[in-house]
């Protein structure tokens, strides 16, 4: 049975970066050899994969990876000691901050080279780091200048609208609404939305209706036929097959399911840092 991770899922303070832009700096810690799965939700996050060493600070091979939009789970092998610190980007900034289109990271993961030419400077900085503490700050000032350097579109703002929008809607999403609500064609937001997020509008839609039936079955006493409804599925048998398809679980058991990039519930279950590591820093 795999251990419990040294340092699980944790998002950390933003410290100060814009939260309009920037859904999450967090961190990770395996124990033990494991394969953690991965949500897809859409997002590229700018990783530093690393050893945590028996201190519990000490850090050995920091190494940045670009991880780009997915639209199937995956699983990420683990080691004792195999950390994961990253920053998430919201649906829509990434290409802004980073120069480069969504849609060539989508399904994919810059490694070594690829991710160091992409953020040559930042990367370097990043690989120098030889502590936890000072991996974390240098990460939360390369996210800073990325985001005071971001060029932005009109495109790009209207998906990154279409985005905040998609999400507040409190059931099956109603994309002839969303257009009008913008005032653009389908066609138009098909496009900006796919330009700016890299995954397509509708599976976009259907990653967000995931990502809010998993919320809802966290409620204490939820049933999931009532989820099915108020997340907008058709019935429990269609949110079934989607959470089978990317979560690789059951509606019944999603808070089973070893995950990495879950938010945690509410309350802070499951925030057990190690104290030799204070995320205020």
């Amino acid at each position: 049975m795999p251990q419990p991770p040294l340092i699980p899922y944790t998002e950390l303070p933003l410290d100060g970066l814009d939260a309009e832009r920037v859904e999450a700096l967090w961190v990770f810690v395996a124990s033990g050899p494991d394969l953690q799965r991965v949500l897809p939700d859409g997002r590229t996050d700018i990783v530093v994969r690393f050893h945590l060493e028996a201190d519990h600070d000490t850090i050995s091979r920091p190494r940045l990876v670009i991880a780009g939009p997915t639209l199937d789970v995956r699983g990420v092998p683990a080691q004792a000691g195999t950390g994961l610190l990253g920053l998430r980007f919201k649906l829509g900034w990434a290409g802004a901050c980073l120069g480069i289109s969504p849609k060539l990271l989508r399904d994919r993961e810059l490694l070594h080279d690829e991710a160091d030419a992409l953020l040559p400077l930042h990367a370097d900085r990043l690989k120098r780091c030889r502590s936890l503490i000072e991996l974390k700050q240098m990460l939360v000032s390369t996210a800073r200048e990325l985001l005071q350097q971001a060029r932005t579109t009109p495109g790009q703002v209207l998906a990154a609208e279409a985005v905040r929008l998609l999400r507040s809607a409190p059931q099956r999403p109603d994309l002839k609404l969303l257009c009008r609500q913008l005032g653009v064609s389908e066609r138009a937001l098909r496009r900006e939305v796919l330009e700016a997020v890299g995954v397509p509008l509708r599976s976009l839609a259907s990653i967000v209706r995931f990502h809010r039936a998993m919320m809802l079955m966290r409620e204490p006493g939820a049933r999931p036929s009532e989820v099915a409804a108020e997340a907008g599925y058709s019935d429990q048998a269609h949110m079934n097959r989607e959470f089978r398809r990317y979560g690789g679980f059951t509606p019944a058991v999603p808070m089973e399911a070893s995950l990495i990039g879950r938010s945690t519930p509410p309350g802070g279950a499951g925030r057990n840092v190690q104290d030799r590591w204070d995320p205020r820093h």
